[in-house]
């Protein structure tokens, strides 16, 4: 059995990680084994400042310090993908993934028509979650198939991580400076 902490819908807004990830740190607390935690998709947003001006690579940033194992990263191209895969440990992919527990493989896809993940074929299909809510699943790598499926709600008035929280302050102010420079470029 392996534990799966998966979210969505992030949406650029990386003021609500430090929070998001002091409810998963509850939660892997909680448990008697190491979860890995997936991120499905939409984590950047076409309307935050930060994801404009970063190529959308601020929020996959703040994931990887939050120890993501994987990330569909859909809001990068493929060369902005590999160059910020040189200096992450998140896995960013975008069709496909695989995790690997006691040398057993299990195979990873997304569906966003999905209201709830499914085996197919041998390969877990997980859906995106929406922001604000944490699916936890518990999957049978024998038996192929999710034994238990379950939401934890992020409360708005979750006390923010500390170390996360200066982690977003960095790349947000990484991020203005960045505007700052191309600015002066003209």
């Amino acid at each position: 059995m392996i534990h799966l902490l998966v979210t969505a819908h992030i949406g650029g807004d990386l003021a609500y990680l430090p929070s998001l990830f002091a409810v998963l740190a509850q939660s892997r607390r909680s448990l008697n084994t190491r979860p890995f935690l997936i991120d499905t998709g939409l984590a950047w947003s076409a309307e935050s400042w930060v994801c404009a001006a970063t190529g959308n690579r601020a929020p996959y940033i703040v994931l990887d310090a939050m120890a993501y194992h994987v990330a569909f990263a859909d809001g990068l191209d493929a060369p902005k993908r590999d160059a910020l895969q040189m200096q992450m440990m998140t896995r960013l992919v975008i069709e496909q993934a695989q995790i690997t527990e006691n040398e057993q493989v299990l195979k990873l896809k997304r569906d966003a028509s999905l209201p709830t993940p499914v085996f197919q074929d041998q390969v877990l299909i997980l859906n995106l979650p929406p922001k604000g809510i944490i699916q936890h699943l518990i999957v049978s790598l024998e038996a192929h198939q999710i034994v238990h499926n379950y939401s934890i709600e992020v409360p708005s008035n979750t006390l923010p991580d500390p170390t996360i929280a200066a982690t977003v302050e960095f790349v947000v102010r990484e991020a203005r400076y960045y505007i700052k420079k191309q600015e002066e470029r003209g």
